[in-house]
Parts: structure tokens; C-alpha cells; sequence
């Protein structure tokens, strides 16, 4: 009886061992292939890990370059706004009032530009004299003087020599009061605004336009 029975179980043996080997190699080969997909998605998604790291680099490149375009275009607005200041003066009344007998009167115009209700007078002077018949005596350069004077106190908006030039004046109304240079020579036509600044009392000025150093051969500025 034993005998029968281990002649069994060895039949059985031999019946199920296949089976499960079978099975075994089965699983085995899912799993090879499981594997395989699994290390493919992995070299997937390493790829696309080194595609967005390439992505991030050309975008923080891109970044430091905005960042120094910006950097140069604040540095360059702050040194256009800082000439600009540098171009501005402010001019306060003077200590005194200017003498008109050391000066030739060119020409004189009233605005009320304080708005205080009296007007000022804005004169242009010259430091040419005038011979006995009136006639000034125009030589190659002179100094122009531009003031405005309240009957107290005095501004003198320009003062300067000009070589083989003149020098005249315009005058803005209302809100927009100012009163624009002229300076015209041979050798360029510069503009200067001056403007009123109420609160503080003083002229500012500021260089408008000017064409730098020419030679010009032909000016319809009446100079006599």
C-alpha cells in the first residue's frame, strides 16, 4: 500500500512539476517584459527630465538677458534724466538791479508774468554803445544781457558774449508763460526757454534746440 501511494505522488509529481515550471517561466517572462516597458518609460521620462532641464536653462538665459536689457535701459534713462537736470538752471532774482546806463536798450516788453497784478519789464540789452546819429556800434562779438525787472528785484536770464551774432526774444502768454532765446550766429542758432516756477520764485532754464556748430553763409534775421 505504501508503495502504491509513493508511486502516486511521484506520478503526480511528474504531472505537476511541468505545470509549474511552466508557470513559472511564464511569470518570468511577464516579468522580463514588465521590465522592459518599465525601464523604457523610465528612459522616457529621463528624456523629457533633460528636455525641461534644457527648456529651464534657455529660459534663465533668456531671463538674464532681459534682466540686463532692463538693467541697461534704467542706467540709460537715469543718465538721460540726469543730463536733462544738468541742462536745467535755476536762476534766482539778483542782489541788485541792473544799471540801464552801463547798457544799450535793444528792446523792452510788459508782462504781468507772477501774476501779481503789475507788470514787469523784460528787457534785452546790449554792450554795444550807439555813435551820435544812434546807431549802434555792432562789433564782432558783444555781450547780450536778457533781464526781467519788477522795479524791486531783478532777474538776469542771460549774460553772455556772442561772437558775430544777435541774440532776440519771445514772449508766451497764459499758463504756458515763458520766454524763449534766440541766440543767432554764424556758427549755429541755439533756443533757451525760461520758465517761471511761482512757488519758488525763480526762472528755470532750459537749452531747447540747438544745431550745434555749422557754418552758415545766409541768415534773413534782421541783425541791424
Amino acid at each position: 500500500m505504501k508503495m502504491k501511494i509513493k508511486i502516486i505522488a511521484l506520478l503526480v509529481s511528474i504531472l505537476i512539476l511541468p505545470a509549474i515550471m511552466t508557470g513559472c517561466l511564464i511569470r518570468n517572462s511577464e516579468r522580463i517584459v514588465d521590465n522592459e516597458k518599465l525601464d523604457r518609460l523610465i528612459d522616457e521620462l529621463n528624456e523629457d527630465i533633460k528636455g525641461l532641464n534644457d527648456i529651464v536653462d534657455r529660459l534663465k538665459d533668456e531671463a538674464e538677458e532681459y534682466k540686463s536689457r532692463i538693467k541697461e535701459y534704467i542706467e540709460k534713462n537715469k543718465e538721460q534724466e540726469d543730463e536733462e537736470e544738468k541742462e536745467k538752471e535755476l536762476i534766482a532774482a539778483s542782489a541788485g538791479l541792473v544799471d540801464p546806463g552801463s547798457w544799450t536798450l535793444l528792446e523792452t516788453y510788459s508782462y504781468d508774468s507772477d501774476k501779481d497784478g503789475t507788470e514787469e519789464k523784460i528787457n534785452l540789452y546790449t554792450s554795444s554803445a550807439k555813435d551820435e546819429n544812434g546807431v549802434i556800434m555792432w562789433d564782432d562779438g558783444q555781450v547780450f544781457l536778457l533781464e526781467l525787472n519788477d522795479g524791486t528785484v531783478s532777474y538776469e536770464l542771460f549774460n553772455e558774449y556772442v561772437q558775430i551774432g544777435r541774440v532776440f526774444f519771445a514772449v508766451s502768454d497764459g499758463e504756458s508763460f515763458g520766454i524763449t532765446l534766440i541766440v543767432s550766429t554764424f556758427a549755429g542758432i541755439r533756443l533757451e526757454q525760461f520758465r517761471y516756477i511761482a512757488d519758488d520764485a525763480v526762472f528755470e532754464n532750459e537749452e531747447i534746440y540747438s544745431t550745434g556748430d555749422l557754418n552758415i553763409i545766409y541768415n534773413s534775421m534782421p541783425w541791424d
